[in-house]
C-alpha cells in the first residue's frame, strides 16, 4: 500500500560572504510533519554543480529530452570530477543517449519526445527540442564524445529549412513561444547558414520578450555570425551589450542574482 505522505524538499541557497549570511527558513505547508533542516556547505561552484548532477541523475521518465538531459548532466559530472561519488553509471547514461538519438528523429530531421514509428513523426515538428538536441550534442562533442553526426546534421538542416521558410514567406514570429523557437533555431544552425541580418534584427528588437534562455541563444547567434555579415562591428557591439544585460539580469541578493519567471503554457519544455 502506497504511503499517503509525500516527501517535499524546500531548498534555500546562498553564497557565504566574509560577514556571514542569513537565510530565511521557508514556510512549511499546512499539515507538514517531521520537518528537518539539512545544511550543506561547499567551496566554489562544485556544491551547486553537485545539486544539479543529483537532480539530473534522478530525473524520471523516458522521453528524449529527459534521456538527453541526463546524458548532459552525466558528462558534466564526469568533467567536474563528481561522477565517482554521485553518478556511478554516468558512462552508461551517456552511451544510451548517443545510441538512441536516431530513434527519436523523423525523416525530416526533427527530434521528437517519443520514438518515431514507421519513419514518420506523430506530432508537429518541435523546433525547440530539435535545437536543444543540436546544442547538447555539440556540448558532448566538445567533451570528447563521438556523437551521431548524421542526427546532428539532419537536425541542423531541418531547423535551417524552417528559418529560411519564415524569412522568405514572412512574417517572423512575434509571440513568446515562436520567438523562443526562432532564437534557439538560429543559435543551433551552422554559423554560415542562410540566416539574414533582418532575422537577427527582428530577434534583437524583440529581445525583451525572450526568456533568459532565449536571450542567451541570441547572444550565441550574434557572436558566431558577426563575421558573416557586413556590419561586423555592430554585431559585436550588440553581443557585448546583450552579455552585459544577461550578467546584470534579475534581482541582486548579496553576492548572487536571482532570476524569477512564472511557468507558462507557452514555454516549450513543460518540465
Amino acid at each position: 500500500v502506497a504511503s499517503p505522505l509525500v516527501q517535499q524538499h524546500l531548498p534555500v541557497a546562498g553564497w557565504l560572504p566574509s560577514e556571514g549570511v542569513h537565510l530565511k527558513l521557508p514556510a512549511l505547508p499546512a499539515g507538514a510533519l517531521h520537518s528537518r533542516i539539512h545544511v550543506q556547505v561547499g567551496r566554489g561552484l562544485l556544491a551547486l554543480a553537485k545539486s544539479w548532477a543529483d537532480a539530473l541523475r534522478d530525473y524520471p521518465h523516458r522521453c528524449w529530452e529527459q534521456i538527453l538531459s541526463r546524458a548532459v548532466g552525466a558528462a558534466a559530472a564526469k568533467r567536474l570530477g563528481l561522477a565517482k561519488t554521485v553518478w556511478a553509471d554516468a558512462d552508461a547514461v551517456i552511451d544510451e543517449a548517443l545510441r538512441a538519438a536516431g530513434q527519436f528523429q523523423d525523416s525530416s530531421g526533427f527530434m521528437n519526445f517519443f520514438a518515431v514509428q514507421n519513419d514518420s513523426a506523430t506530432f508537429a515538428p518541435n523546433l525547440y527540442l530539435t535545437a536543444y538536441t543540436v546544442k547538447s550534442l555539440s556540448f558532448l562533442r566538445e567533451l570528447g564524445y563521438a556523437i551521431p553526426t548524421n542526427v546532428e546534421q539532419g537536425a541542423k538542416k531541418a531547423l535551417e529549412g524552417v528559418v529560411t521558410s519564415q524569412q522568405n514567406n514572412r512574417p517572423l514570429a512575434t509571440q513568446h513561444r515562436g520567438l523562443e523557437e526562432l532564437a534557439a533555431s538560429v543559435a543551433a544552425v551552422d554559423p554560415a547558414a542562410a540566416i539574414t541580418p533582418g532575422t537577427i534584427d527582428h530577434l534583437w528588437n524583440k529581445r525583451e520578450k525572450l526568456s533568459g534562455f532565449g536571450r542567451a541563444n541570441l547572444a550565441r547567434a550574434l557572436s558566431t555570425r558577426s563575421k558573416y555579415f557586413p556590419m561586423t562591428r555592430e554585431f559585436g557591439d550588440r553581443t557585448n551589450q546583450l552579455v552585459d544585460e544577461l550578467r546584470h539580469a534579475g534581482v541582486k541578493h548579496g553576492t548572487r542574482r536571482v532570476l524569477e519567471g512564472k511557468s507558462s503554457a507557452e514555454w516549450p519544455f513543460g518540465s
